[in-house]
């Protein structure tokens, strides 16, 4: 195909697969809960090969916004709202997606590891740090520098510094990422902002207990949900941007 033949090293025909497919989902182009055309009809309208679709489909799986339900073919379970589209190209919703996964491995061995080795100045400035976020949140703030400042104080009570390398070499890729999901946690419920708060209490207090196991698992957790609540389509208000 034309299309397969123009792409260049660093932008692979999966991703443009992947960016069709999302856009026509943001768009509203296949109701929630439907099933998608089958592949080769999708496909064609994508523009790729199938081989090429089915690495986009499976991204779109991973990311929680397809299911695929056997001899029946692909359905659309989750919509992301169309303000997403006014915060951040297509893109570069692969790279938040990234940088997440990157986080989940690298994190969660972090809070082990502070369950373990943590001490009072430690704990006292994880705390310090969950208390800003706290009432940044409280308060409607976006909260992004207290949100990092947790995370990298986390990485700092794991006593090795190849987790508080990691954590500042990707920081400008962190804190787009949670600029963009607190962005839009913002313009959800109450409720669910509560939700959040909770995840990182959690954390927090697994470290303080000592408890590495429930650390690392709730470590996991919360940025596993952070990253699909970049998908979540149950925004309150439109964002004034």
């Amino acid at each position: 195909m034309a299309e397969e033949n123009s792409k260049n090293d660093d932008y692979s025909l999966s991703d443009v697969a992947y960016e069709r497919l999302m856009s026509a989902i943001i768009e509203g182009r296949y109701p929630i809960n439907s099933r998608l055309p089958p592949e080769v009809e999708l496909a064609r309208q994508v523009g790729v090969s199938r081989p090429v679709l089915r690495t986009a489909l499976q991204r779109l799986r991973t990311d929680g916004v397809l299911k695929s339900r056997r001899g029946s073919g692909n359905f659309l379970i989750r919509q992301p709202h169309q303000t997403v589209l006014r915060m951040v190209r297509l893109s570069q919703i692969a790279d938040i997606q990234n940088c997440f996964k990157f986080r989940i491995g690298v994190e969660g061995e972090a809070a082990y590891y502070a369950a373990l080795n943590r001490d009072h100045v430690s704990i006292e400035e994880i705390k310090k740090s969950l208390d800003l976020l706290t009432s940044a949140s409280a308060s409607n703030s976006l909260g992004v520098d207290a949100d990092f400042d947790f995370h990298l104080n986390i990485a700092k009570a794991s006593r090795n510094p190849y987790f508080i390398s990691s954590l500042e070499e990707i920081k400008s890729h962190f804190l787009f990422g949670i600029s963009v999901t607190h962005n839009l946690s913002l313009h959800r419920s109450r409720e669910r902002l509560a939700v959040v708060q909770a995840e990182h209490r959690a954390i927090c207090e697994y470290i303080v207990g000592s408890e590495p196991d429930a650390a690392r698992t709730a470590m996991r957790s919360h940025l596993e949900n952070a990253r699909r609540r970049l998908f979540e389509g149950d925004l309150v208000a439109e964002l004034d941007v």
